[in-house]
């Protein structure tokens, strides 16, 4: 019986080097480069191996929590802005960015806008903001 397709290349042990490579920060995209697959690869065995998608369940939010300590532990703005800019990618229901507009009065019918400020929203903020 024939089969189409390459046969694939997937090894158990990639659910370890998954955790362990995207516990560091990196993203699926670069575990695939690390693996030297394509993404589309990557999903695929998320698909097909139930050991590869609980190792990825594992691995997404040990991402989010090297990005965390390094935001609250670094002093480089550069490093603070880069981390945010990960988080907003790496959990976007947690973290996100929002636009909060500031209007002044109203005068002769027109709408004065006093000042437009994109304000960066973590996981407390978010919450608290809510109830």
């Amino acid at each position: 019986m024939s089969t189409l397709g390459r046969p694939s290349t997937f090894k158990e042990e990639y659910c370890d080097i998954a955790i362990d490579f995207m516990s560091k920060g990196f993203s699926q995209t670069a575990l695939a480069g690390h693996l030297s697959i394509s993404k589309d690869t990557l999903f695929e065995w998320i698909r097909l191996h139930p050991s590869f998608a609980d190792a990825n369940n594992i691995a997404k939010p040990k991402r989010v929590e090297a990005l965390e300590r390094t935001l609250l532990t670094t002093e480089s703005s550069a490093v603070v802005n880069s981390r945010k800019f990960a988080l907003l990618n790496a959990d976007a229901k947690e973290w996100r960015c929002e636009a909060q507009l500031r209007v002044g009065n109203i005068e002769d019918e027109t709408l004065k806008i006093e000042t437009i400020e994109r304000v960066f929203v973590g996981v407390n903020e978010a919450n608290d903001s809510d109830s």
